[in-house]
């Protein structure tokens, strides 16, 4: 799973970046908010995590990557990521994907992307992004 999202993830944030629209921002910022503030309720947090995820999928309007990452993101799938990661590396990365994806940066917004799929350890002093 992981390695299928490392490789359909990245590209959907590229994309995202490049049609960017006020609301899509709006919205990654109202996730992002309510993501911070279901630590503790791994059900809630992965949730959550999803619909981040989704909305980026969504935005670009492509069906078939829409479908596939759906399933990707199963819900029972989501809980167990966060178990074994933890709730940090989407409270850390989400924000600048979404930050690089505001500011129509699409190369910065995918490579963000990769390293959050691709990071099995948050660490907060790898900020080379």
């Amino acid at each position: 799973i992981r390695q299928a999202r490392s490789i359909i993830e990245p590209e959907i944030a590229y994309e995202a970046a490049a049609k960017a629209t006020p609301d899509l921002i709006q919205d990654l910022n109202l996730l992002n908010q309510q993501l911070k503030a279901a630590v503790g309720n791994q059900e809630q947090f992965a949730r959550l995590d999803a619909q981040f995820h989704m909305t980026l999928a969504e935005f670009i309007n492509s069906p078939i990557i829409t479908n596939v990452l759906s399933q990707l993101l199963d819900q029972t799938i989501c809980i167990n990521i966060n178990r074994v990661f933890g709730y940090y590396g989407g409270i850390y990365y989400h924000p600048r994907i979404a930050d690089a994806i505001s500011q129509h940066s699409c190369e910065q917004a995918r490579n963000i992307m990769k390293t959050h799929m691709v990071s099995e350890i948050f660490d907060p002093k790898d900020d080379n992004l």
